[in-house]
């Protein structure tokens, strides 16, 4: 009876313990690691802060939790049930790899938080967050998408952002029968009248194809970065109001900006 009394109340010590690290050390591990988040903001950009957070943040929980299941006597149990095993060559396979993939993609600083990069063919959008296992994404329709680090660094990645300056591309289509040089003079009358595109590198103009009563000309012109969308949404409206005033039919496509995006 002594021996049973002795061992519930070691049991019990232990859980309490237990406990005690976990209300203790969940608070402390959150409270250090925003500390070391709001020191290293003022020093280093913000997506490299928020890594560190992270390391810092989900490190310390894996030792709190290895500390109470220790102090509770379950490692064996769950090294005997093989979770462990699973766990760790889980982890050795895919999360660690994706850690050390987003460790080189930090060094090699190639986008942060707020820029816009193309994944593959299909996938654009704006960096939410960089996290330790993934980057996140919100596409121009809203939706979010999760990209593994090991991903990002084995495939092409274009960050569409980098540069301060980006140059629009616009597919008009003219559905009259008008001469090139014509429609060249109008274009050029509208991009001189505003401010929003830079005169060198200069506009370009060439014609991608040609029908009998249609003429598709590609239009390039550069401008700021932090302008693209207003810059694109305007000239839309400026070159359908000038081709309004010459009756001339046209349909206008922008390439590079997103349809939804150049409209808002």
């Amino acid at each position: 009876m002594l021996s049973m009394n002795i061992c519930n109340i070691n049991f019990w010590y232990h859980v309490g313990i237990a406990v005690l690290k976990l209300v203790i050390g969940i608070p402390s591990a959150l409270w250090f690691s925003r500390f070391i988040f709001r020191k290293l903001q003022n020093h280093a950009r913000n997506h490299v802060a928020l890594l560190i957070y992270n390391v810092i943040f989900y490190g310390s929980l894996s030792l709190i939790t290895i500390s109470i299941l220790q102090d509770l006597g379950l490692t064996s149990l769950l090294g005997a049930a093989g979770i462990i095993g699973i766990a760790t060559g889980f982890a050795a396979q895919t999360g660690l790899s994706n850690i050390i993939s987003g460790i080189f993609l930090l060094i090699e600083d190639v986008f942060e938080i707020n820029d816009t990069i193309m994944f593959g063919d299909k996938i654009t959008g704006k960096v939410e967050s960089i996290d330790l296992f993934s980057v996140k994404l919100r596409t121009i329709d809203n939706k979010l998408v999760r990209i593994p680090n090991e991903a990002l660094l084995k495939n092409p990645v274009i960050n569409l952002t980098y540069f301060p300056k980006r140059h629009l591309d616009l597919k008009i289509t003219v559905k009259n029968n008008y001469e090139f040089s014509s429609i060249i003079k109008l274009l050029k009358k509208v991009i001189d009248t505003t401010g929003y595109y830079l005169k060198t590198p200069e506009p370009s103009f060439k014609v991608i194809e040609a029908h009998a009563n249609t003429i598709h000309i590609l239009l390039e012109v550069w401008t700021h970065q932090e302008k693209l969308e207003e810059a694109c949404h305007q000239l839309i409206l400026d070159i359908q109001q000038e081709a309004t005033l010459h009756r001339i039919i046209l349909e206008i496509v922008p390439l590079n900006v997103p349809l939804s995006e150049a409209k808002k």
